[in-house]
């Protein structure tokens, strides 16, 4: 008998705990939810991307906001016949990306020299027809005084993607050349990117 009490006892306090652990996850997991929906309803710091292209100035531009309300596509046709597609996003950063889609040039893909320097270029032929909240004159000119540093090293320490700081303390200014892309044989794309934060 008394060992039957016993048995019954502590499987009172079995059931009980199981129950107690299953309320706390469900608290567990309620409260992870709600952090996670905190996270993912936080504001950008900055606005809803706009079109730079001044009105005009190119052979035809059009602009797509993305679905995100923050980031949109820009897609300027010009009298050379390049393409430039413009990328105008980020979050904690304002950021514009540039493809150049050009068959006035043609090099190995690994020639960052030669590359590096027809991003500067491209970025001047259509500098004059942007209205940016960016200084890209400037960062133009920190891409050439990156390449002219390199020149006693045969240019062998230029890398895609490598960002250069070019104003700014607390909120940097930075501009990097991100993709040399041979689209056919006499096609290719450069992009280029600015950043501007952390906002």
């Amino acid at each position: 008998m008394n060992f039957s009490k016993i048995t019954l006892f502590f499987a009172l306090i079995a059931i009980y705990s199981c129950d107690f652990n299953s309320n706390s996850n469900s608290q567990n997991t309620s409260q992870k939810t709600s952090e996670n929906e905190n996270i993912e309803e936080m504001p950008c710091s900055r606005g809803p991307a706009e079109p730079i292209a001044k009105p005009g100035y190119f052979k035809s531009s059009s602009f797509v906001m993305d679905d995100d309300q923050i980031s949109g596509l820009e897609t300027i046709e010009q009298e050379n016949g390049d393409r430039l597609i413009i990328k105008n996003w980020g979050c904690g950063y304002y950021c514009l990306t540039f493809r150049f889609e050009t068959g006035r040039f043609a090099e190995d893909t690994t020639n960052l020299q030669f590359w590096f320097k027809k991003a500067v270029l491209l970025i001047g032929e259509i500098n004059s027809g942007l209205e940016a909240p960016l200084n890209l004159e400037k960062g133009k000119d920190a891409l050439i005084n990156h390449i002219d540093l390199d020149l006693p090293n045969n240019y062998e320490n230029l890398h895609l993607g490598e960002k250069i700081h070019y104003d700014g303390q607390d909120i940097s200014s930075l501009i990097s050349v991100d993709r040399i892309q041979k689209l056919s044989d006499k096609k290719y794309a450069v992009e280029i990117t600015y950043l501007y934060g952390p906002l």
